[in-house]
């Protein structure tokens, strides 16, 4: 009984955790520290300052408060359960260095082996234990492995668990609520000291470990994240201030409330009632809402809500990948899935991914389609966008994203309807022009497909305008978007297009027409066109000549080629030039003139 009180006497329990720790530090040959230690016999444990330290004389543990509060289990049948454990103030610290493979907790195993023992064959019986609630408090555990190449590392600021059960014999574990505030989480991905193996790239294309192979049931009825935050850095480079850059994510103010969250298999569910949080570069979720599942292969959005700095997506949003790590090459590895509805894309979101698409103008799209494929190789169906002035509509694949001048773009079954306004938003250069008045289109209704790049592309289709009609078969080259420097090829045919009104020339009027074309500019003072076809009727200074053929080329407002004339009032074969940069006509050429009504 004496024995029995003098160890329920804390100074006696600290005299003996300290002779233990003295013990401890001469079988570890390292340094073994308690500061103060509080028990109470059958139900609760207190100790301060626990230090570890590893062979290299760096801090292996440091546990500045731990206790446990477990039942008076000695005395009943049932399972013992741990009503609190809590944990504040502490620090572990793992490391393996470059050139071994050996952790720096490793001594603590060895000491305790017994030299030629077996293992253990006979199956011991399942651990029987319940909990309750966990706390943790400033707790870092920091995990550093040079030799593969990989850091990971948790700062816990506040971490509280209530749980309704804990069964590690029927695996189930019954969380009632979890509470996660500033708590940091940082990977680091580099080059390992261990010798690479056809075996470790083996694993590295592709990791089949499953992250719940005992096959544990959890469920949670309430999740809550508050100024919490990830960082992400996969190499030295420094990243590039408001660009999203995969390799370096640093994500700040993550708040996020879960409901109803429940794991089935190697399968996470949950309904997320709000999720918000900023990148390095600038982007932000402002909010989301939606029912999601994260698997290893997929992570799914459904009913989903999603506003970002100046965007909204909802409806449904999914990522498919063959394993986590391929996030690290999100643009390349990942399969983005989604089915939008009443979208609101601004290009300024964009721009963070394809940062080249800053020096174009503010465009704001509104957007419903089915879509599927990676940033590098994306492709909608069903597709309808406007941006106010421009509705186009059709099945686009884009290859090449971020970089928007290497990205080929294909789109068919394409209708897009325009105005000249809506097409100077995206040329503004071209207003006021001298030589080209796209404002004097009202309307601009085009059927037909693209393919190719934002400079250099084919077009074949119908359009209809208020000036007239046109039938296009182009590839057309604009570098820059700067119309005196674009090189065609192709053949247009027109009803009645309004030439003289489009290219602000009013010696012409309407043009119907179908040539073959071959140039370079669309600036009246510098084209030049090589043209072979047929003139059905141009209108010229009022009058109306039909049934012209041309062969020739057109260059600095004169043309030079052959031309037959089977116009009612003439009837003209014509061989050399037409200059026209004046006022009055100056021509040079041999003509056999047919039939002529001048008047």
């Amino acid at each position: 009984m004496v024995v029995a009180a003098l160890v329920n006497y804390t100074p006696v329990q600290n005299y003996i955790a300290h002779r233990a720790a003295e013990s401890l530090s001469k079988k570890l040959m390292t340094k073994v520290t308690i500061g103060h230690i509080r028990i109470d016999i059958l139900n609760h444990v207190y100790l301060q300052g626990l230090y570890v330290e590893d062979q290299a004389h760096d801090t292996l543990l440091y546990a500045g408060e731990a206790q446990v509060k477990i039942t008076d289990w000695f005395l009943f049948k049932n399972k013992p359960v741990i009503h609190y454990f809590g944990l504040k103030n502490s620090y572990v610290h793992l490391y393996r260095s470059a050139t071994s493979n050996a952790w720096n907790s490793d001594f603590i195993a060895d000491a305790f082996s017994t030299p030629g023992s077996k293992k253990d064959t006979v199956k011991s019986k399942p651990l029987e234990l319940d909990l309750k609630k966990i706390e943790l408090e400033h707790v870092r555990f920091h995990m550093d492995d040079k030799w593969i190449g990989q850091d990971l590392d948790f700062d816990v600021g506040d971490f509280t668990l209530n749980t309704n059960g804990l069964d590690f014999n029927k695996r189930m574990l019954d969380v009632s609520d979890i509470l996660i505030k500033n708590t940091v989480v940082s990977v680091g991905i580099y080059k390992g000291g261990k010798p690479r193996t056809k075996h470790d790239l083996d694993l590295e294309d592709f990791d089949p470990t499953p992250f719940n192979p005992d096959m544990w049931a959890a469920k949670a009825g309430k999740i809550s994240l508050e100024g919490c935050s990830f960082n992400l850095t996969m190499d030295d480079k420094i990243p590039e201030p408001g660009h999203f850059d995969e390799n370096h994510l640093a994500i700040r103010d993550i708040d996020v409330s879960i409901k109803d969250g429940f794991v089935v298999g190697d399968t996470i569910h949950g309904n997320v009632l709000h999720l918000s949080a900023h990148d390095r570069c600038g982007i932000a979720i402002k909010t989301m809402r939606s029912k999601v599942t994260v698997s290893p292969i997929a992570s799914i959005c459904d009913e989903l809500y999603l506003e970002t700095n100046y965007s909204k997506v909802q409806r449904y949003y999914a990522m498919e990948y063959r394993h986590f790590p391929d996030f690290t090459s999100y643009i390349d590895s990942v399969t983005m899935v989604a089915h939008l509805k009443d979208a609101i894309i601004d290009e300024r979101d964009i721009a963070y991914f394809a940062p080249q698409l800053k020096k174009f103008p503010k465009v704001v799209l509104h957007a419903s389609g089915d879509g599927r494929g990676t940033v590098a190789n994306l492709s909608a169906q069903h597709l309808n966008v406007t941006d106010g002035a421009t509705v186009i509509k059709g099945s686009v694949t884009m290859k090449g994203l971020p970089d928007i001048y290497k990205t080929y773009i294909t789109v068919t079954d394409a209708q897009v309807f325009t105005t000249g306004e809506g097409i100077l938003h995206y040329v503004p250069e071209l207003r006021n022009s001298p030589n080209i008045a796209l404002e004097r289109l009202t309307y601009a209704y085009f059927n037909g497909k693209y393919a190719g790049f934002i400079e250099n592309f084919g077009v074949n289709g119908a359009l209809k305008t208020n000036l007239g009609t046109a039938a296009v078969d182009v590839k057309l080259n604009i570098p820059g978007f700067n119309i005196a420097t674009a090189a065609y090829s192709g053949t247009v045919a027109t009803n009645d297009l309004q030439i003289g009104i489009l290219l602000k020339q009013s010696l012409f009027g309407g043009i119907t027409l179908r040539e073959n074309v071959k140039g370079n500019s669309f600036d009246p003072d510098h084209v030049q066109m090589d043209i072979d076809g047929t003139i059905s009727q141009f209108t010229i200074n009022g009058y109306a000549y039909q049934n012209i053929m041309t062969h020739g080329t057109v260059a600095k407002k004169q043309f030079d080629g052959k031309i037959l004339v089977d116009d009612p009032n003439m009837g003209l074969e014509f061989d050399g030039g037409v200059d026209y940069t004046q006022k009055d006509f100056k021509i040079n050429a041999t003509a056999h003139l047919l039939g002529s009504n001048f008047k």
